[in-house]
């Protein structure tokens, strides 16, 4: 039988993408990246690749980890989200890493921009890459199930 343990003040129930990022939230359920894995196995489209999300989800997480750590830019939060998000995307094959890994820098350089040219941001603001990690994976998700 399970039993919950005290839940960490960072793991609220309203946070939906930090739940999937935070394992700890759950403690009696399997690791998110696995659960994540597995539903994407049940999407249509190509076979996958346990190995290739694996190896996806640790380099993702590694070269975020190596972000956060030289750059003011990037918080934790982004690194454990790409971690999942680099199995997920693992999953469909490296060129579909590489293209959801584009398509979120990209659409966080157009929400920068824009908001430059608006003047409602500066070059020091803070915009949170989180929102635009998950829009690009699910751009590459939905690209790999197409093709």
């Amino acid at each position: 039988m399970c039993t919950s343990a005290p839940r960490p003040a960072y793991c609220s129930p309203s946070s939906t993408p930090q739940r999937t990022a935070c394992p700890t939230c759950s403690p009696c359920r399997p690791p998110q990246p696995l659960i994540l894995l597995g539903v994407a196995a049940l999407l249509p489209g190509p076979d996958g690749s346990w190995t290739s999300g694996l190896l996806s989800s640790l380099i993702l997480a590694a070269g975020y980890l190596t972000l956060f750590l030289i750059s003011r830019g990037f918080g934790f939060g982004d690194v454990k989200l790409a971690l999942v998000l680099g199995a997920v995307l693992g999953w469909y094959g490296w060129p579909i890493v590489l293209i959801g890994t584009f398509a979120a820098y990209l659409l966080g350089a157009l929400y920068g921009i824009g908001l430059l040219v608006a003047g409602r941001a500066g070059r020091d603001t803070r915009i949170p890459f989180g929102p635009f990690l998950l829009a690009g994976a699910l751009a590459g998700m939905l690209l790999g199930a197409l093709t």
